[in-house]
C-alpha cells in the first residue's frame, strides 16, 4: 500500500500530480491522506481509494496530526510514504519509522525558498531528515 499526505485536497498542480500518480499504478493500494480541508478533489480518487483527513489546524496541533498520521502508518503499514508539499512532508518525516520508505516531492520554487529564507523551517528541515527517503 502507498499512503500519500499532501495539505489538502483543494484545486492545485500538487493535487493533480498525485492524483495523476495514483491513476498510474491502479493495481497498486492507495491511501489519501489530508492536513486539513478543502476536499474539492476528493470525488475524484477513484473507487476503493480511502481518503482520511487527519484534521490539522496549525502549530498548535502538530504533535497530535504526527501521533495520528504515525497511527495509521503503524494500523495499516504502507510499503511507501509518499508525501507533497512543505508541511505535509515536515509531518510525515516526524512520523514515518525507518522501515517505511518515505518519498518526497517538492513541487514548486516557493516550497524550496522556504528552506532559504526561514532559519527555524530549514532547521526543522535538517533535524527530521532521519528516515529512508528519495526525492523525486
Amino acid at each position: 500500500m502507498i499512503f500519500h499526505l499532501i495539505d489538502s485536497l483543494g484545486r492545485g498542480g500538487a493535487e493533480r500530480v498525485m492524483l495523476e500518480g495514483i491513476h498510474a499504478l491502479p493495481d497498486m493500494p492507495h491511501r489519501v491522506l489530508t492536513l486539513h480541508p478543502p476536499h474539492t478533489l476528493a470525488s475524484e480518487l477513484g473507487d476503493g481509494i480511502v481518503h482520511h483527513c487527519l484534521g490539522h489546524t496549525g502549530p498548535t496541533t502538530l504533535l497530535r496530526t504526527v501521533r495520528r498520521l504515525r497511527h495509521l502508518i503503524m494500523r495499516d503499514r504502507p510499503a511507501v510514504l509518499h508525501s507533497h508539499l512543505y508541511w505535509s512532508t515536515l509531518i510525515s518525516r516526524l512520523a514515518c519509522p525507518a522501515q517505511v520508505a518515505h518519498v518526497r516531492t517538492i513541487h514548486n520554487m516557493m516550497s524550496k525558498s522556504i528552506l532559504e529564507t526561514s532559519s527555524l523551517l530549514a532547521g526543522l528541515e535538517f533535524m527530521t531528515r532521519t528516515c529512508k527517503e528519495v526525492s523525486v
